[in-house]
C-alpha cells in the first residue's frame, strides 16, 4: 500500500514538474528549440532509466523465477477462477446498444443541426443588418 501511494505522488511530481516546466517556458518566452531541447533530454533519460530497470528486473527474475507468481502476481496467476468473470471473458460488444442508438438517431440529429445552423446564421445576417442601419 505504501509503495502505490508513493508511485503515485511521485507520477503526480513528474507531471506537475512537466506542466511547470512548460508554464515556465511560455512565460519566460523562451525559444521552441528550448522547449525541443529539454523533450528530447528528458526522453533519454527515460530510455536510460527505463533499461535500467528492465536489466534490473532480467537479473532479478534469472536469479529467482518464480518471484512473479510468489508475489501473487496476478498477470502469471495459473488460476484463472480466482479472477472475476470480466477479467477472464471480457464482453467485447458492450457499446454495442449505444452504436444502434446513435445509428438510428443520427439522420434527425444532423437535420436538427442543419436547421439550427441555419437559424443562427439567419439571426448573425438580421443582428449585423440591424447594426448596419
Amino acid at each position: 500500500m505504501r509503495v502505490l501511494t508513493t508511485q503515485l505522488v511521485v507520477q503526480f511530481l513528474q507531471r506537475a514538474g512537466f506542466w511547470l516546466v512548460l508554464y515556465a517556458f511560455g512565460y519566460l518566452r523562451w525559444d521552441l528549440r528550448w522547449l525541443i531541447f529539454a523533450v528530447g533530454i528528458g526522453y533519454l533519460l527515460y530510455m536510460w532509466r527505463r533499461q535500467r530497470l528492465e536489466k534490473a528486473a532480467a537479473a532479478a527474475a534469472a536469479e529467482n523465477p518464480n518471484a512473479a507468481q510468489e508475489k501473487g502476481d496476478l498477470a502469471s496467476c495459473d488460476h484463472p477462477d480466482l479472477l472475476p468473470s470480466w477479467v477472464v471473458h471480457p464482453d467485447t460488444q458492450r457499446a454495442e446498444w449505444l452504436n444502434k442508438i446513435i445509428r438510428q438517431l443520427w439522420p434527425h440529429v444532423e437535420e436538427f443541426l442543419k436547421t439550427t445552423l441555419k437559424s443562427v446564421e439567419e439571426d448573425e445576417r438580421l443582428l449585423s443588418d440591424q447594426i448596419r442601419c
